[in-house]
């Protein structure tokens, strides 16, 4: 009866852990500068034109490429386009509290726990360019900002064998209301 007893205790500390392992703070949801739900000409005045800018085939989306190095998604309101997502592949830029592609993942477990690892199936739907050769660890965040919400935001990182950040992806649902 006490193995049982233990072996829950044990299980349970497990799934409670599992879940708030998940959790990332709202102010980490920004690379470079660039939050989920900046406006897309903010993000132009920052770093200019993109190499290559993309239109959805309904019109409603953009997706603005800076050599692959910065990838910014965005959807149109009706007065603002809002960023949906950021993919950044570029050193030089972070998250707020630093983390940045080249760095050692033990950067992040430092301040968060670890996240989810993404299955290869899950990964292949939510990640931007798949690898099979990167570990994708998922963090995420739901938070309200006034003018638009922001809902199921996610965080994730690829990573390499070595344990280094080769790509870090910032992921949310913008609802417009302006």
């Amino acid at each position: 009866m006490k193995k049982i007893i233990i072996l829950i205790l044990f299980a349970t500390m497990w799934l409670v852990g599992t879940v708030y392992a998940i959790n990332i703070d709202k102010e980490e949801m920004s690379i470079g500068g660039i939050q989920i739900g900046s406006s897309l000409d903010y993000v132009e005045q920052i770093y200019g034109q993109p190499v290559n800018k993309q239109t959805s085939i309904d019109n409603n989306g953009i997706i603005d490429n800076y050599n692959n190095l910065l990838v910014i998604t965005a959807s149109k309101g009706s007065e603002t386009t809002f960023v949906n997502s950021i993919i950044c592949r570029e050193g030089n830029l972070s998250t707020p509290s630093g983390f940045a592609v080249g760095t050692p993942f033990t950067n992040v477990i430092a301040k968060y726990p670890k996240g989810s690892i993404l299955t290869e199936e899950r990964a292949k739907r939510m990640v931007y360019s798949y690898q099979s050769n990167y570990t994708y660890y998922s963090y995420h965040c739901m938070y309200h900002w006034s003018g638009y919400n922001a809902i199921d935001c996610y965080m994730i990182f690829a990573v390499d064998q070595k344990g280094i950040i080769q790509e870090i992806q910032c992921k949310g649902s913008v609802v417009c209301v302006d």
